[in-house]
């Protein structure tokens, strides 16, 4: 396979398996968020330069600690679509279109992506049509539209054949499944046991299990179009069966349990959201958004014993996560156990001292429960002092003229 490049109109121009394709990769300005700090510029800087894997080193730390950063999803989708991890490029963006359902790049990349060697031409085609909705540049336009009459012609093509139109489950073949191009692995993927064993020499802990996901890329992404289907459904139920679907496909696909699981807390079926949810902690323990939904789903139910040890369960997975940290102060605080929440937003702190909302929780703890003055002052101010008009002002004000 030809290697991309980047060309001056922001396209990225490469030839796989002998058919062209282009992958929007570069952003304009109405792209870019706001506050995204030194470590997107730092990324975006090795993305220009041509240093992609350093790049995506970079976006990762970005997305462990805000795993909603769109521009963050984006760039990780196209820098895995060019090297043509494809069902990783997928899963990126994905997540981009349903934090920003009118990115206008992600959908045109999925629908490439969907439609090559129809692995699922109705997903190719359900992107494309958003895509063109949302007025896309008229060269975009053009090739975006001979791209869905090529993928409508297949469709009529299909539907009259014998047997009809395949279900989306039918495999199809995946380029990265090519014998010139072998299995890509997803990222970290220990594939042997002395691959294993060398990791665990050097670091003294054993490989995640999370990392060994053994299935197909036609699997996987067969799995991730009834994801994305479930993204785009507008009912609760059509969404539900999508997630299903899509667990069905590929048991091990941890974002189709952990949506399933937010879909059924939606629709008030508790006990069904939480074992979609510790079903997504099993598979993947090192995901903030599985422990996040999973905690989610015991406070709705009130089981705050239960609640806590899920917290602890995730300061322990990912004790590298403020917001691990933050969540689990805030069960021990409601708990009583004022010292040990203490001790976990101090935590929290010390991986992101700009958490205003873990700022205003140690005032009011140091302040009410554990009578420290001082501390609570210090805490109190750091609040107003980031957020001068923030919800807590008008009563960190008022603490403040008590103490």
């Amino acid at each position: 396979m030809r290697r991309p490049f980047v060309s001056r109109s922001s396209r990225v121009h490469f030839l796989a398996l002998g058919v062209a394709i282009i992958v929007l990769g570069c952003q304009s300005a109405g792209d870019r968020e706001t506050g995204e700090g030194g470590r997107w510029e730092a990324a975006e800087v090795l993305y220009q330069q041509g240093q992609y894997e350093q790049s995506l080193a970079v976006l990762r730390e970005i997305l462990l600690e805000d795993p909603k950063h769109v521009n963050a999803n984006f760039r990780s989708g196209v820098i895995h679509h060019r090297a043509g991890r494809f069902r990783d490029a997928v899963a990126f963006y994905q997540r981009t279109v349903e934090l920003k359902p009118d990115h206008l790049k992600a959908h045109y990349n999925l629908g490439q992506i969907f439609s090559k060697d129809t692995i699922d031409l109705k997903s190719a085609q359900d992107h494309l049509k958003r895509f063109l909705a949302l007025g896309p540049p008229p060269d975009l336009k053009s090739e975006a539209e001979r791209m869905l009459a090529s993928i409508e012609a297949q469709l009529v093509k299909l539907r009259s054949g014998p047997g009809g139109l395949p279900s989306a489950t039918t495999p199809g073949r995946f380029p990265a499944e090519d014998a010139k191009a072998p299995p890509q692995s997803l990222p970290g993927t220990l594939k042997t046991k002395k691959a294993k064993d060398r990791v665990a020499a050097k670091t003294g802990k054993s490989a995640r299990p999370e990392a060994i996901r053994p299935r197909g890329a036609a699997q996987e992404l067969q799995a991730l179009a009834w994801v994305s289907r479930g993204d785009a459904a507008g009912a609760v139920d059509e969404k539900i069966s999508a997630y299903r679907e899509a667990a069905r496909i590929d048991p091990s696909l941890d974002e189709a349990h952990a949506k399933l699981g937010k879909t059924y807390q939606a629709k008030g079926m508790l006990r069904e959201a939480e074992a979609s949810m510790r079903e997504a902690v099993r598979l993947r323990p090192s995901s903030p958004a599985a422990h996040e939904g999973l905690l989610d789903v015991l406070e709705d139910q009130g089981r705050k014993a239960d609640a806590l040890a899920a917290a602890r369960q995730y300061a322990r997975s990912r004790p590298d996560v403020a917001a691990s940290w933050e969540r689990l102060g805030g069960l021990e605080a409601r708990a009583g156990n004022a010292k040990g929440a203490a001790d976990a937003f101090q935590k929290s702190l010390q991986i992101d001292a700009s958490r205003v909302s873990v700022h205003y929780q140690l005032g009011v703890l140091y302040d009410k429960s554990l009578k420290a003055p001082d501390k609570a002052r210090i805490h109190y101010e750091k609040y107003l002092q980031m957020a001068p008009n923030g919800p807590e002002a008008k009563t960190v004000r008022k603490r403040l003229r008590d103490l």
